[in-house]
């Protein structure tokens, strides 16, 4: 954020399976809490989700990516 100007950044409710309540991501949050950076959460479906061109993958998925729990 400091090289590029960033004022935000953007996020996706899961990275290959592991979501944004994982502690892994503590660190992060922490960091992004300490700078008081807006987070913009990205809607993606579950990692096993089998995409299909009748469905809209992200957005068939955000009521349940978008309510998991986050810190």
């Amino acid at each position: 954020m400091d090289d590029l100007g960033a004022d935000g950044v953007t996020v996706e409710t899961n990275t290959h399976g592991v979501y944004l309540g994982d502690t892994r991501y503590e660190p992060l949050y922490a960091e992004l809490d300490r700078r008081r950076t807006p987070v913009f959460v990205h809607p993606t479906p579950p990692r096993r989700t089998p995409r299909t061109s009748r469905s809209a993958g992200p957005v068939r998925c955000w009521s349940s990516s978008s309510t998991r729990p986050a810190p």
